[in-house]
């Protein structure tokens, strides 16, 4: 009775064991696209999925590609088959199919788009782990092990610190370039504070002939006016011009550069970090939103943001400034605050005005009229990511 059960599983065991073979083969090869070290797989050009999510900082678990994980599964998963260790496939089955259930999650909830590839491979492991529980039959407590672990990778994953600059300049200094996938970077402050514009809070077109990047504080009245300017610019030449705004509270709750500042900047981290958030969640809700923030003369009180958040636009600002991008970002934008040119600390301040190429403008005197050629300095080369 045995020597049949064993005889009918071989044909399964052998088909589990190429799939994992074949799933790990591409999870390596998509692990080296991810680390930047082999070119991009066919079909990844611009507006290909495959290419966002490959470069994305969900490609990454604390600087080494996630695929490569994978891969450590399935082989794991290949080996307890040969060995016949039922309570051991069971275990590596079900975080195989875990994790499938994650980055698919990933790929549809947050990133809102697929990779191919990714899929197929998500596809063949799949496949591989549940032909390997029907030949391991398990007991629950390796497959409730496996979805601890899981979680547990899971939570990992969401919680790290994640790098938002994912593009490389083709130069040294400042650029304004295009990445092998089609993306545009710019490249600011020589070179130190790189912008990936399809993942960063954009009024206009990315394709825009120039594309400026402002640092405001929601509750600066200079940045207000700046904002205002930039606006009606971009609203009179809707194919020259598009601009990013970079949130930069001035509070020295996450702003380590400030010491006192009058009291309308009390409520701007939060206020940053909820709009930075409504951004990662909710990016075609955010321009409308960055305009009902700088539309009064006076700034709009937190308890205001979130009553508008939640009833009008139904996010759940609890959740916008917890978001992980969000954090992120700040951190990033505060660190381009310090990386200003400035001779004296107190010279630093907002709004700031950057365009590749041109000095930035920087304080109260940021007016478009102190940018006299907004055209790019270098007509978008590609970057050799």
């Amino acid at each position: 009775m045995n020597n049949s059960a064993s005889t009918s599983g071989k044909p399964i065991r052998t088909i589990a064991l190429v799939l994992c073979v074949l799933a790990a083969g591409m999870g390596a090869w998509l692990g080296l696209s991810a680390l930047g070290t082999g070119s991009l797989p066919p079909g990844c050009g611009e507006g290909a999925g495959c290419g966002e999510v490959l470069t994305s900082p969900w490609s990454r678990w604390y600087g080494l590609p996630v695929a490569w994980g994978a891969v450590g599964a399935y082989v794991a998963l290949a080996i307890s088959l040969v060995a016949r260790k039922p309570k051991a496939t069971a275990f590596f089955a079900t975080t195989v199919l875990g994790g499938v259930v994650w980055f698919v999650f990933l790929q549809a909830a947050v990133m809102r788009v697929f990779c191919l590839y990714c899929m197929i491979d998500h596809g063949i492991g799949s496949l591989a782990a549940i032909l390997a529980l029907r030949l391991a039959r398990p007991s629950k407590a390796p497959i409730l092990l496996g979805l601890a672990a899981t979680l547990l990778f899971a939570g990992l994953h969401a919680l790290q610190p994640r790098r938002i600059h994912t593009l490389r300049a083709p130069v040294e200094g400042d650029a304004d370039f295009r990445s092998p996938d089609g993306r545009r970077g710019l490249a600011l402050l020589e070179g130190a504070l790189v912008l990936d514009v399809a993942a960063s809070p954009l009024i206009g077109s990315p394709d825009a002939t120039q594309i400026l990047v402002t640092l405001v504080d929601y509750a600066c009245p200079h940045c207000r006016a700046l904002h205002h300017e930039l606006v009606r610019h971009q609203q009179q030449h809707p194919e020259d011009l598009a601009f990013l705004v970079l949130p930069t509270p001035i509070h020295p709750d996450c702003n380590p550069l400030m010491q006192q500042v009058p009291e309308r900047f009390n409520d701007s981290c939060d206020i940053a970090l909820l709009s930075l958030g409504l951004f990662h969640t909710h990016p075609e809700l955010w321009p409308d939103f960055d305009l009902w923030l700088f539309e009064p003369t006076t700034p709009r009180t937190l308890w205001d943001v979130r009553q508008h958040l939640e009833y009008t636009l139904g996010a759940d600002p609890d959740a916008l400034k917890a978001h992980p991008s969000a954090r992120a970002d700040l951190t990033r934008n505060v660190g381009a605050f310090a990386d200003l040119p400035v001779d004296d600390p107190g010279e630093r301040r907002l709004p700031v005005l950057l365009a590749a190429g041109h000095p930035p403008v920087i304080g109260p005197a940021g007016r478009l009229d102190r940018l006299p050629h907004l055209v790019p300095v270098q007509p978008h080369p590609e970057s050799p990511e």
